[in-house]
């Protein structure tokens, strides 16, 4: 039985010659010898230059999978845009995923204590527009209030509001 060449057909072009030599040279001494050992041989070599193709295509497109961080450029001047906005008191954390071209922005920040729940929601749309305003790639952006711990007197206040 003579072994056959099958047609190498990979979307990556650049190992379509080391793969088609590494086959040709394979059967050539196949042929030559009539031992079959090289064919097997070939098949191995062919087989482990993929298995080095596959791992470095995933190296490049790990990002693509997971996401990385935005550029540090973009996450500075998100932060800067968000320290410019009134009613922040701190910017506790700014969280950035690349996604393609586009950006997930999660910002954790102290707001205001003295905003009422209708306008911390009010605040945080307001913020989301304005920082898909100033960052176009950002599609998805989440603002999550973080609260300073009450004080009695402000605890006080509270109940006496309510009752």
């Amino acid at each position: 039985m003579r072994p056959q060449l099958r047609p190498c057909i990979h979307p990556d072009q650049r190992l379509r010659r080391p793969r088609a030599s590494l086959t040709l040279a394979a059967l050539i001494a196949t042929s030559a010898t009539g031992d079959a050992v090289y064919d097997a041989w070939g098949t191995l070599g062919v087989g482990a230059l993929l298995i080095v193709a596959a791992t470095l295509l995933a190296i490049e497109i790990k990002s693509l999978l997971i996401g990385e961080s935005a550029p540090p450029r973009t996450r500075r001047a998100i932060r800067e845009f968000l320290g410019a906005q009134p009613h922040i008191e701190k910017i506790c954390d700014v969280v950035t995923v690349q996604q393609g071209e586009q950006l997930m922005i999660v910002v954790r920040a102290r707001l205001d204590s003295a905003l009422t729940a209708p306008q911390l929601l009010a605040l945080a749309a307001n913020i989301k527009t304005a920082l898909q305003g100033r960052f176009p790639q950002a599609g998805w952006v989440f603002v999550e209030p973080v609260g300073a711990v009450p004080t009695r007197a402000r605890r006080r206040e509270r109940l006496q509001t309510v009752d």
